[in-house]
């Protein structure tokens, strides 16, 4: 009996044992759950500060914690973007910008039939264009990221009611972070606002107050502070050369250029002046 009793207890240690060690196996770590906050285009400088916060008392912050603010992550990228209605007939434009001139081209249909592939990473044609492999194997085609950020909010929503629904959600998780960071930029502010809610809840995990500078249909920022309510961050979403299609390099250039004959123009009339006076002395 007691043989039995001691192979019955260590038959339980072991399966404890076993269950223990399975379970961090399992659960996500800070550095996924960043990896993911990132790809959902979360502001670096605020994942800095959330991040700064997490190392300086990680005992605050076991696996299922972690766990919870992924699916805060989730989401936060949810507030974004989601599936919209499927309208087969919507037509968007989009430019095509090339080194010698600019196209605009209609989109063409997506549901034409399409060859199984084996599936991989999201690649890109000659042209641009990304293909994207469904989970039955085969393969849809989408515009360039370049050429989605240059569309206005409503195109987006528009281009991505071509796709049906599962083409959709294939398109959205394979998203860049500039592409949800474009789209953050366009949303409503009603629907900005939101968004901006639920990144307070994650701060709020990380001991970090959230409140908001400026929000507008074009622009978010915001300051970060710790529960002493001293600054530690900022944050913001705003427009820039690379996100409203805008190219404003040439105006600086020029603005520069003009600068520079105008100092030139100046030195050429002081060192006159100076010239006539010693002239007349």
């Amino acid at each position: 009996m007691h043989k039995n009793f001691f192979k019955l207890l260590t038959a339980s240690l072991l399966a404890v044992s076993l269950t223990a060690v399975s379970i961090p196996a399992n659960a996500a770590t800070p550095e996924e759950a960043e990896a993911i906050a990132r790809q959902y285009g979360v502001p670096e400088e605020t994942l800095q500060v959330f991040w700064n916060e997490y190392y300086s008392n990680p005992e605050l912050y076991p696996p299922e914690v972690i766990d919870g603010l992924i699916e805060q992550f989730k989401e936060y990228a949810k507030g974004i973007v989601t599936n919209v209605p499927h309208d087969p007939n919507a037509s968007v434009s989009v430019s095509t910008t090339t080194a010698s001139n600019t196209q605009t081209t209609v989109v063409p249909d997506n549901n034409s039939p399409t060859t199984p592939v084996e599936p991989n990473e999201p690649n890109e044609p000659d042209d641009g264009s990304i293909i994207l492999t469904m989970p039955d194997g085969s393969t849809i085609t989408r515009i360039s990221t370049e050429q989605f950020i240059a569309l206005s909010y409503e195109d987006k929503m528009k281009y991505l009611s071509t796709f049906t629904e599962e083409q959709q959600t294939v398109i959205i998780n394979n998203f860049t972070p500039e592409e949800y960071k474009s789209m953050l930029r366009q949303l409503p502010t009603g629907d900005k606002l939101n968004v901006i809610g639920n990144l307070s809840s994650i701060s709020e995990s990380f001991g970090v107050n959230l409140t908001v500078d400026e929000l507008t249909d074009n622009s978010l920022s915001f300051q970060m502070k710790n529960q002493k309510g001293e600054l530690v961050g900022v944050g913001s979403v705003n427009n820039s050369i690379e996100n409203t299609g805008y190219d404003r390099r040439g105006i600086i250039a020029l603005i520069a250029s003009l600068i520079t004959v105008g100092t030139a123009g100046l030195f050429v009339l002081v060192k006159k002046c100076f010239n006539k006076k010693d002239t007349e002395v």
